[in-house]
């Protein structure tokens, strides 16, 4: 009210309207890590980050958007936010970045054997090995590794000491080979040897006779340590 300090005038009378906007608000998306194959992270008002800070109380639960579902590849996901509601504040949204890393396959996570063999004078074994457990989903690997016999004579259920040294396959990227070495168990049999004998008859008459032996095994190697009594 404008009030008039002449004689003959009225006072003035005047309205105004005041306009308050919300105040703005900048929600960033946190950034986050998950290993292959776990679930997305991202979930509620705790995922968000707010500029200025203000009280996460009322403003609602809100909507993550991704590409990334179980079983996606490693790699980097852009997440965006949204939902967000209040009387006070609007919300400008800043995407967040959703880091999938490799899964660590340990040497449990493999099942390994070895082959049985006869003895060759050497401890080298054959091993065979699979992924058993620890993979995500339907996918499959090819396992490579190698292995040695704890030494190279002739006994049942051998040590035998192997090692993980690869894996492969579509999906094997998406995994990376922790502890790799283990042990295992496999015979070695004796070889048979077949002997051969020079002359076998002789007219006997009281002396001492030299008998020409030989010794080879199923390759035809010639053996060289043994005692004929």
């Amino acid at each position: 009210t404008a009030k008039s300090e002449l004689a003959g005038y009225d006072d003035a009378y005047a309205s105004y309207t005041l306009n308050v906007d919300k105040e703005h608000i900048a929600v960033s998306v946190k950034a986050k890590s998950i290993t292959y194959g776990e679930s997305n992270p991202y979930a509620g008002l705790e995922d968000l980050a707010f500029s200025p800070a203000v009280s996460a109380d009322g403003l609602g639960t809100p909507a993550f958007t991704t590409t990334y579902t179980v079983g996606s590849g490693i790699g980097e996901y852009t997440v965006n936010a949204s939902g967000l509601t209040s009387d006070k504040y609007s919300f400008v949204y800043a995407p967040g970045i959703l880091t999938v890393n490799q899964k660590v396959l340990n040497v449990e996570n493999f099942e390994v054997t070895a082959a049985d063999k006869v003895y060759d004078g050497t401890n080298t074994a054959v091993v065979t090995a699979a992924a058993n457990n620890g993979l995500v989903g339907s996918d499959t690997l090819t396992v490579t590794a190698t292995g040695s016999f704890a030494d190279k004579n002739a006994a049942d259920s051998k040590q035998v000491n192997y090692t993980i040294t690869g894996i492969s396959g579509v999906k094997a990227a998406n995994y990376v080979l922790g502890t790799t070495a283990g042990t295992t168990t496999a015979n070695i049999t004796k070889m048979p040897v077949t002997f051969s004998f020079g002359a076998s008859e002789f007219s006997y008459d009281g002396d001492k006779k030299t008998v020409m032996v030989s010794a080879v095994d199923k390759d035809n190697r010639v053996f060289t340590d043994y005692t004929v009594n």
